[in-house]
């Protein structure tokens, strides 16, 4: 049951009563059970639509390979996701220096909300000079070699393997 709130003389009080009988009103609806049940709805509903852009588990899919690419026999890049966490596994082959930068395409649900190091790769060149590949993995899901890490030496790659993991 309410309280009749009464003014204080002499304004001693920042409030009126009209303000604090207002204010008492406000809580009681609040905390009506209808009201919580709703409230707790609106809070779960807002969960679930956070939970629903972070995927937890994604089984193993096979990635989109650039032009000059070739999945390894045996190991075909894939990607998944377990617990929040993207997974790759693989290896490619094949790419000549003009498009070697870009490896392959992380399906949507998998790419990263900020540019991912992936790895390190040492990969021989055709001339049989050895290579270091610095993989990293964007927010548009490209997996790819930066261009200032390709040389005129790597003219062709024969296994760069794609083994890393991320959280989203």
């Amino acid at each position: 049951m309410a309280k009749v709130w009464k003014d204080y003389p002499n304004t001693t009080t920042p409030l009126t009563a009209a303000e604090l009988n207002r204010i008492e009103n406000t809580l009681e609806t609040a905390l009506q059970p209808a009201a919580l049940t709703n409230a707790v709805a609106t809070l779960n509903a807002a969960i679930t639509a956070v939970d629903n852009k972070i995927p937890v588990n994604v089984p193993w899919t096979n990635l989109t390979l650039s032009a000059g690419w070739s999945a390894v026999s045996g190991h075909i890049p894939q990607a998944c996701i377990k617990a929040g966490v993207v997974y790759i596994r693989g290896a490619v082959a094949g790419a000549s220096t003009s498009s070697w930068t870009t490896i392959a395409t992380l399906p949507a649900n998998m790419r990263p909300a900020a540019q991912q190091f992936l790895g390190l790769a040492l990969v021989t060149a055709a001339s049989g000079v050895p290579t270091v590949a610095e993989l990293f993995c964007g927010i548009n899901g490209v997996i790819q070699v930066p261009t200032g890490y390709t040389t005129s030496v790597a003219t062709t790659i024969s296994a760069l393997p794609l083994v890393s993991c991320f959280a989203l």
